[in-house]
């Protein structure tokens, strides 16, 4: 909840005004400006968290492949992290699994960290499932970040 009252100090006063208004009374937020709030939050979220983890340095990451409603597969990224007095674990992103294979699972993670500015060389574990693409000594995910 902390994490929510940072936010746009002008835009949750806005929400407060108008949100709930009740029923009969103009609301002024369309579904529009609903969406665009959310995506500006989790936005905000998001790079509260990557900042969060600059901050502790060192970090492991837990990446799982799960199908999204449509089917397709997506892998979920979560990162573990310590910072003075709590240690944290939170979900940072589902990633596109254009392909099945590891190797394409691998860049497709390290191009996201890559863009965030996390290094991985900053990583100090890492955890899978127990599918051979991604915990496979020899060639799968595992194998190719070591």
């Amino acid at each position: 909840m902390e994490l929510i009252a940072q936010f746009d100090p002008f835009l949750m006063g806005y929400l407060k005004k108008f949100g709930s208004l009740g029923s009969g009374k103009q609301s002024y937020l369309s579904p529009t400006i609903y969406e665009e709030i959310l995506l500006l939050m989790a936005k905000y979220v998001k790079n509260y968290i990557v900042a969060e983890l600059k901050s502790a340095k060192y970090f492991s990451v837990s990446v799982d492949s799960t199908p999204d409603q449509a089917h397709v597969d997506q892998l979920t990224v979560i990162v573990h992290y310590v910072i003075p007095g709590k240690s944290i674990e939170r979900f940072l992103t589902f990633l596109q699994a254009g392909s099945h294979k590891a190797e394409v699972l691998v860049a497709s993670l390290l191009e996201f960290l890559k863009k965030e500015g996390i290094h991985f060389e900053d990583c100090r574990g890492q955890s899978y499932d127990n599918a051979s693409k991604m915990s496979s000594h020899y060639t799968g995910m595992q194998a190719r970040f070591k």
